[in-house]
């Protein structure tokens, strides 16, 4: 994942691992969240939708209750 979060007691910086030359700062880690979703999306779509993916099946199994 090429995204690197560096949270301070006031901003929220994001960094990109793979460009060098973007970085974003926020007020909150959400508004970070969606800075760096924006970018991937942008500049890395494959890395963006596997990571999506890895994320939206792992709710799908926690909500899923356990077979007894």
């Amino acid at each position: 994942m090429p995204i690197f979060y560096d949270v301070t007691i006031e901003l929220v910086t994001v960094f990109c691992t793979e460009c060098s030359s973007w970085f974003a700062c926020a007020w909150s880690r959400e508004e970070a969240r969606e800075s760096a979703g924006r970018h991937e999306a942008q500049c890395h779509p494959n890395v963006f939708t596997v990571r999506n993916k890895i994320a939206r099946r792992a709710r799908e199994k926690a909500s899923v209750p356990p077979k007894v």
